[in-house]
């Protein structure tokens, strides 16, 4: 190897230097099996390693400590992939034919660790901000650009004819359970538009939902102690419906509905409530369809006695105006 020294007097080798020699460059490791060539730096980047390319420009790093710097000399993860533009990438990551992705972040603490922070890892996908776009016809302007999207699309099914048909992938959502031993944990949730979804749902949205049909388990077998309703007419006129406002927090529009603390008094069943047990977190209007039900059953059936006892006065009133046979009016 060509050995070259710098003002500061450090040395580097070019070419493929010896085990142990001190140098900053290629060298052999005879300590392996298959005596692999490894790359060693000394100083560059921190003592690590500096790749360039065209006019000495640093494309990529490897620092001491592992760091992987792309685009970047100051690499602020394991692994920091900088730059691209509109139209290309930071980063593209794509599978060989029936290849599959998958991205794991690490534990938390192992078994007998001091808990003093930290907590199981983070997966985090944030999409870049709006700005403006520059358009030059003769004249440049500047357009406002919206905010990048995330998008979590599942693959097709084979578009080849295959008996009994294919399926299309599936996109699952798993939120993690809670944890063994602890009576006060709660499994984790999924959040649409809040960063602090509620630990009594297992999906909190912060908005409106629309769909085009909305099915809830309701099978027998997965029931006990199933009992009539009672009295559902009169606990159904104690409640009050209402038209309000939103606070701004959660859209701020014109609505109407019940006060959960309120229908919680006539129906404890379909009130939801914070940890504090005392702000209601949610109320269960489709529930209430059972109450309209027995309402309307037990509505009808005083309808139906009032138009027998109706029925029952009619033919009273009917025959004390007959006239009797014979009788001159």
């Amino acid at each position: 190897a060509r050995i070259e020294q710098d003002s500061a007097g450090r040395r580097a080798a070019t070419g493929i230097a010896e085990e142990n020699s001190g140098l900053t460059g290629i060298r052999r490791d005879k300590t392996q099996v298959a005596r692999a060539v490894v790359l060693q730096g000394q100083f560059s980047v921190a003592d690590g390693l500096s790749f360039r390319t065209g006019a000495n420009d640093t494309r990529m790093v490897l620092t001491s400590s592992g760091r992987l710097g792309l685009g970047t000399t100051a690499p602020g993860a394991a692994m920091d992939v900088r730059g691209g533009t509109l139209t290309t990438p930071v980063l593209a990551v794509t599978g060989s034919t029936q290849a599959s992705v998958e991205i794991t972040a690490g534990s938390g603490h192992p078994t007998g660790a001091s808990l003093t922070s930290g907590a199981p890892g983070d997966i985090t996908l944030t999409a870049g901000n709006g700005g403006f776009n520059e358009f030059c016809l003769g004249t440049c302007q500047l357009s406002p650009a919206p905010g990048g999207s995330v998008t979590i699309r599942a693959g097709d099914a084979s578009s080849v004819p295959f008996t009994g048909g294919l399926s299309g992938g599936d996109i699952l959502l798993l939120p993690g359970a809670e944890g063994e031993g602890f009576p006060e944990g709660a499994p984790g949730s999924v959040g649409i538009a809040t960063e602090t979804p509620g630990s009594s749902f297992r999906l909190d949205v912060n908005g409106a939902v629309r769909c085009t049909a909305l099915t809830e388990t309701s099978s027998r077998s997965r029931k006990r102690n199933v009992r009539p309703l009672p009295d559902a007419l009169s606990r159904l006129l104690r409640l009050q419906g209402v038209a309000f406002e939103w606070d701004e927090s959660y859209g701020g529009r014109s609505d109407l509905g019940l006060i959960a603390e309120d229908a919680a008094e006539v129906f404890p069943e379909l009130v939801i409530w914070e940890e504090d047990g005392q702000t209601a977190a949610g109320l269960n209007y489709t529930h209430l369809t059972a109450v309209l039900v027995e309402a309307l059953k037990e509505q009808q059936s005083e309808i139906d006695r009032l138009k027998e006892r109706l029925a029952r006065l009619e033919a009273m009133i009917g025959r004390m105006n007959e006239v009797p046979v014979g009788v001159q009016p």
